[in-house]
């Protein structure tokens, strides 16, 4: 096993989905751990895990007529709860995982600090960074940029419900097919929905190449580390 200063560094953004209740989504969630501790030789993996399966602040506040202040703090705290099932997981497959947090919740993660993540890379422990980035407004797909863009690493994987980037909407075009690779400027300046501006311009204004794909096909992530042209791949130039 390569030390953790040899490892290629990648922040993987989860879609919180795959926590949703249902049987096949503990099968799938229980490959992907298998899959990230095969990887984990070589590649030191820090997570960003949505909230949606609980609550999304930008659709479950709005349905519930909530302040938007107030629904994405509840879609703050429900990272915190995938992140906890997820850490667990991560656990009983024998990996060291450390939940840094955006928010104060001393029971059940450390506060991210600086300090706090120094010392968790340095002893070679797979991050999951939780509660998005502590403040409302910001989705965890930016979130995912922004610690990608903290912590140097070298890509973002994006591990979703979707097969890629894609220029029409999947869902109302049949024929819509995933590219391959696409600008982040491009994908700015045609609102393309599988990330959000903000996320755009960071990974744009920090060279960060994000990685997009099915979290659910099988050996996904082992694919996306082996095969360069697997996965949509959005470049920062």
């Amino acid at each position: 096993m390569l030390s953790s200063r040899n490892k290629t560094r990648i922040v993987i953004k989860l879609t919180g989905a795959l926590f949703a209740k249902n049987a096949d989504n503990i099968v799938i969630v229980k490959d992907i751990v298998a899959q990230i501790k095969q990887l984990s030789s070589t590649y030191q993996f820090a997570m960003v895990i949505g909230g949606g399966s609980f609550f999304k602040g930008s659709t479950d506040g709005s349905r519930w007529q909530m302040r938007t202040d107030n629904a994405h703090q509840v879609g703050m705290l429900a990272t915190i709860a995938n992140s906890l099932i997820f850490a667990d997981l991560l656990e009983q497959a024998g990996l060291d995982v450390c939940i840094l947090s955006s928010l104060d919740v001393a029971s059940f993660a450390q506060l991210c600090t600086p300090q706090a993540l120094h010392t968790a890379f340095n002893n070679d422990k797979l991050v999951i960074f939780a509660g998005g980035l502590g403040v409302p407004y910001f989705s965890t797909d930016t979130a995912a940029v922004i610690r990608a863009a903290q912590i140097g690493a070298s890509s973002v994987w994006k591990a979703t419900n979707v097969a890629g980037v894609y220029l029409q909407d999947p869902h109302e075009d049949s024929q819509a097919v995933p590219v391959q690779k696409i600008s982040a400027q491009y994908a700015l300046e045609h609102a393309l929905g599988v990330m959000d501006s903000t996320a755009y311009v960071i990974a744009r204004d920090h060279k960060l190449p994000i990685r997009i794909f099915d979290a659910k096909v099988p050996h996904a992530f082992i694919k996306v580390a082996q095969d360069p042209e697997y996965a949509s791949t959005i470049l920062p130039e």
